[in-house]
């Protein structure tokens, strides 16, 4: 988790950072990034946030008018693909 303390702002820009990657999401969510290492048949996409190691990882459910889906905010490296079980939901 980002913390202020290890640097005054910071929670604050992580938070901005993940705004700004949600709304590149909502207007552009084909161009993200299908997710390594998940089945096919489970059309789970990623968007970078910028400046920090984590990823916005959702799925577009077409048949609900272009719904999206968040299953995570998830760190790059810590305990990859934990969410995995989100999207077989």
């Amino acid at each position: 988790m980002v913390r202020d303390a290890a640097q005054p702002g910071l929670g604050s820009a992580f938070v901005k950072a993940v705004d700004e990657a949600f709304a590149r999401v909502i207007d552009l969510p084909d161009a993200s990034t299908p997710v390594p290492g998940v089945p096919s048949h489970i059309p789970a996409r990623r968007v970078f946030v910028k400046r920090f190691p984590y990823t916005v990882i959702f799925i577009s459910i077409d048949d609900v008018d272009d719904e999206l889906v968040v299953l995570a905010v998830a760190h790059m490296k810590r305990r990859p693909g934990y969410w995995h079980w989100r999207a077989l939901r």
